[in-house]
């Protein structure tokens, strides 16, 4: 087997409980290949909406690598009252942005919500 192929648990989208990695959340399993597998704990969730088209598409199964923090110009999973969306995150004057990349949605603060990861990589359908 390719030690470069990571199986991940793949959560559901919407109505999680706490916490993020628990058992209720996991609807399946995702296989996938990275070229450098991060240390630390990692998972996946798809894409349920189109704010990151064209970066990233709707329905795409994303690898989301577990931290709390994400550099500028990173794309992140960010918990939304209990829902999982994906942003690219923009740090200005000390304060944290959601940045859709489709211009239809509006840039919000991030504010109460939670970053639960960074977004390494994601597997669309051609």
């Amino acid at each position: 087997m390719n030690e470069n192929i990571v199986k991940t648990i793949l959560l559901k989208n919407e109505n999680l409980v706490s916490p993020i990695l628990s058992t209720d959340n996991v609807i399946g399993h995702v296989s996938t290949y990275l070229e450098e597998i991060p240390n630390g704990t990692l998972f996946s969730a798809k894409n349920s909406n189109d704010p990151m088209e064209p970066r990233i598409p709707n329905g795409a199964t994303i690898m989301i690598h577990e931290q709390e923090q994400v550099d500028s110009n990173e794309a992140a999973a960010i918990l939304v009252n209990q829902d999982i969306k994906f942003r690219r995150i923009e740090k200005i004057a000390g304060t944290t942005w959601l940045i859709p990349e489709n211009s239809k949605y509006k840039p919000q603060i991030l504010g109460e919500n939670q970053i639960i990861g960074k977004a390494i990589n994601y597997v669309g359908t051609l």
